[in-house]
């Protein structure tokens, strides 16, 4: 396959007609970019219900991480299936796997010594580490990155800087303080990077810090980069907010459900600023997509006692099984080193093409977590125009094109994927021109 394929304008007849249904009888709280109803995944294409060969650059929000498609993980999850236990409840036995699993997370935790403590999503991975947090430290307040994504837990939304998912389901009985995200191109101070010394650091400091005691925090909650807009930090930010979280005895949790493993050219995203959490809550791009959430933590962090966190029966073994071939693969083909070499490729790609048609518009991410932010208008128009050419590129309402295929995608159909961008850009501003 080296090309998309369309046999209609997506999204198609079955398409819509299956979407409809769908919508009729589904929660109303679930949106999608478009109504796109996709039957195959093949290398990294998705084939639509009208016949439709579109080159994916979404994976499921970045957390599928290598191609369905490949015979490892096929013969991985027929070989768990034809097993009769790929079900399961792991938590309520032990077991071989269980062993494997373990093991295999343990050997890449940026941590050590550490535990590990394994739910069904990353979103009750997000709730365990709130928890964890809260009974660590006896402290009630829990401090964010402004613009951050924790999940849709009740903790998670609560904990969350975006406003229009908070309203009216932030019921839970927690002080948050919000930390100002560094986006240095639209800074709300004014200032300018590196001349502000990272003012937004001191500002944390001068006014939160003097509105709440420090000592009272139990965590700081980061993403790197965060999840809204694929904006990465500062060199110099993460380790200055990680100084004044020793300081004061604060946890730092690192949320990395949307980079790791591998995605920003490091099996764990916060490596690059040579920082390491206390606790890193990681999710389904170690199980390809399958329901698996991990909270991995300090040895001496994860002190709560017996029956805090009730066995479910969750986790099914083939997750597990997944996740364990998900970290061999990686390895075997050093694809994190390949990512990183891959995204700068694309940002320079982007970028170039941005100021060659004077679009007011910013190129940014790490390895293959790469947002162009064009604004809500332009990013929704161009990820229509690129549906139109064969390419899925969404953008979740943020005004961001976010460019996150699977660490494996080939060479040739990457490239294939931004000359669809890049024309759709043509054509966005000429349309503008008109």
């Amino acid at each position: 396959m080296k090309h998309s394929r369309l046999s209609s304008i997506p999204p198609g007849k079955n398409s819509r007609t299956i979407a409809a249904k769908i919508d009729s009888l589904i929660s109303p709280s679930i949106r999608r970019s478009y109504p796109l109803a996709v039957s195959h995944f093949y290398e990294s294409y998705l084939k639509d219900a009208d016949g439709n060969m579109l080159i994916d650059f979404d994976s499921g929000f970045g957390r599928i991480t290598l191609t369905p498609s490949r015979e490892e993980i096929k013969k991985t999850i027929v070989d768990t299936i034809s097993s009769s236990i790929y079900c399961y409840p792991t938590l309520d036995y032990y077991g071989d796997i269980l062993v494997e699993f373990l093991d295999t997370l343990y050997k890449i935790a940026p941590i050590k010594p550490c535990r590990i403590h394994t739910v069904s999503s990353s979103w009750e991975a997000c709730e365990e580490a709130l928890k964890l947090a809260l009974w660590h430290t006896r402290r009630p307040i829990i401090a964010v990155l402004d613009g951050c994504w924790f999940g849709g837990g009740i903790g998670g939304i609560t904990i969350s800087s975006k406003r229009h998912v908070k309203l009216g389901v932030d019921l839970q009985p927690m002080h948050v303080v919000d930390i100002p995200y560094p986006k240095c191109s639209k800074c709300p101070f004014r200032l300018k990077y590196p001349d502000c010394d990272i003012y937004c650091i001191e500002f944390f400091e001068e006014h939160t810090l003097h509105r709440v005691h420090p000592e009272d925090i139990a965590a700081i909650f980061i993403q790197t980069p965060r999840s809204y807009d694929l904006t990465p930090p500062p060199r110099d930010y993460i380790p200055k907010l990680a100084k004044i979280a020793r300081e004061y005895g604060i946890l730092l949790v690192d949320c990395e459900t949307f980079t790791s493993p591998g995605r920003c050219g490091r099996w764990f995203s916060l490596e690059a600023w040579d920082v390491k959490a206390d606790m890193y809550i990681i999710g389904e791009g170690f199980s390809n997509g399958m329901p698996l959430g991990i909270l991995v933590a300090r040895d001496k962090v994860m002190d709560w006692e017996p029956g805090l966190t009730p066995v479910y029966g969750v986790i099914p073994i083939l997750a597990m099984r997944i996740a364990i071939t998900i970290v061999e693969i990686l390895i075997k083909e050093q694809l994190i080193t390949r990512a990183l070499d891959i995204g700068r490729r694309i940002t320079k790609t982007l970028s170039d093409t941005v100021s060659e048609l004077q679009i007011d518009a910013e190129v940014e991410g790490m390895g293959l977590s790469i947002g162009l932010n064009l604004g809500y208008e332009d990013a929704k128009v161009a990820s229509i125009l690129s549906l139109y050419r064969g390419l899925i590129v969404k953008e979740y309402g943020t005004g961001v094109l976010r460019i996150t295929p699977t660490l494996d995608i080939p060479d040739e159909t990457l490239s294939d994927g931004l000359s669809i961008i890049i024309e759709a850009l043509r054509m966005l501003v000429k349309m503008k021109q008109r």
